[in-house]
C-alpha cells in the first residue's frame, strides 16, 4: 500500500476542502462532460481546493477483460506495443489536458476498476499521475497524510481513499458496506467510489486530549461520491454499459468535506478542525 506524505498550509479562510472526483468514465457515452467541466472548474476557482480521485477515471478494460487482452496478445507482442502506444496518445490528447490546470491541487490517483494495463506493467491511471506529476496511490486503495500548518500550529489528518467492491440498491445499505470496508481502518476521511451512489455520514469520535485534563470530539466523515456517468443516453448506438446490464438511474455529481480550522480551549495549544461539513454536489 502507498502512503502519500505531504504538507499543507492552511490560508487566511481557515478553510480547506477536499473534492472527490469518482467514476469519471471518460471516453464513454455516458459521460457527462458539461458536469464535469463544472466540477473541474470549480476546484480551479476554489482558493482552498484539493481534490482526490477514488478509480475509473476512463472507461477503459474492467478486469475481465485485461485478462482477455494478455491471452489475445499473448503470442503478438509487437501488436501489444502498438496498442499501448495509441492508447497512451489518446490520454496525451483527451484527459491529461483536462486536469492540468488543477494538477497542483491534487491529493492524488487511484486504479479502480476500469484501467489498461500497459506491456511494461504499468497502468494506464498510473501513466496519466505521472503525466500531470501528481500522486499515483496504488490500486484500489491508498493512504495520504496530510499535515496542516497555520503558522507555529500543526495537526495530522489521515485520509484513506478506495475505489470499493459490491452495492447495494439503498443508501442505508450502501453507507453500512462502505463503514464495514473501513471497520479497521483508522482515518480521518474515508472516500469510497464504485457504487456510484452519493451519501455522506458524519461519525463522533470521543477520547482524552493530550494534556490529559479535558475530553475532545473530532468527526470522522465517511463519503461515497458519486460518478459522471448517466445511466440512460437517448440515441441510438448510444447505450453503453450501465443501460446494458439494465442498472437503475444512476447518481452523478461529486462530494466534498470543508474542513474549518480554529484552537479550542479542549485541545490546548494545538491547531484543530472546530467544524466540518459533508456535501454532496447532485446532478
Amino acid at each position: 500500500m502507498i502512503i502519500h506524505k505531504m504538507d499543507i498550509k492552511i490560508g487566511s479562510s481557515n478553510r480547506i476542502a477536499i473534492y472527490q472526483d469518482s467514476d469519471t468514465h471518460l471516453k464513454s457515452e455516458g459521460h457527462d462532460k458539461h458536469l464535469h467541466s463544472r466540477f473541474r472548474r470549480k476546484i480551479e476557482q476554489d482558493p482552498d481546493a484539493y481534490w482526490i480521485h477514488t478509480g475509473d477515471m476512463t472507461d477503459d478494460d474492467r478486469p475481465s477483460t485485461r485478462e482477455r487482452r494478455n491471452l489475445m496478445y499473448h503470442d503478438r507482442a509487437e501488436a501489444l506495443t502498438q496498442e499501448d502506444k495509441e492508447h497512451q496518445e489518446y490520454l496525451d490528447r483527451h484527459v491529461i489536458p483536462l486536469y492540468q490546470p488543477i494538477a497542483s491541487k491534487c491529493l492524488g490517483l487511484i486504479a479502480g476498476d476500469h484501467f489498461r494495463i500497459y506491456k511494461t506493467g504499468m497502468n494506464s491511471t498510473e501513466y496519466i499521475a505521472r503525466a500531470l506529476k501528481v500522486p499515483y496511490l496504488g490500486e484500489r486503495m491508498g493512504y495520504v497524510s496530510i499535515i496542516f500548518r497555520k503558522g507555529e500550529k500543526s495537526m495530522r489528518y489521515d485520509l484513506l481513499a478506495r475505489h470499493g467492491k459490491a452495492a447495494s440498491s439503498t443508501p442505508g445499505g450502501d453507507m453500512n458496506a462502505l463503514m464495514r470496508q473501513n471497520a479497521r481502518w483508522e482515518a480521518d476521511l474515508l472516500l469510497g467510489g464504485h457504487t456510484h451512489q452519493e451519501n455522506a455520514h458524519p461519525e463522533p469520535i470521543c477520547g482524552v486530549n493530550q494534556h490529559r485534563d479535558n475530553l475532545y470530539q473530532k468527526i470522522r466523515w465517511y463519503i461515497r461520491g458519486g460518478s459522471f456517468l448517466r445511466g440512460f443516453v437517448v440515441g441510438r448506438n448510444k447505450e453503453h454499459y450501465a443501460e446494458k446490464e439494465e442498472y437503475s438511474p444512476l447518481c452523478i455529481g461529486w462530494g466534498r468535506v470543508d474542513l474549518f480550522f480554529g484552537q479550542p480551549h479542549s485541545n490546548g495549544d494545538n491547531l484543530c478542525i472546530t467544524n466540518s461539513e459533508g456535501v454532496l454536489s447532485v446532478s
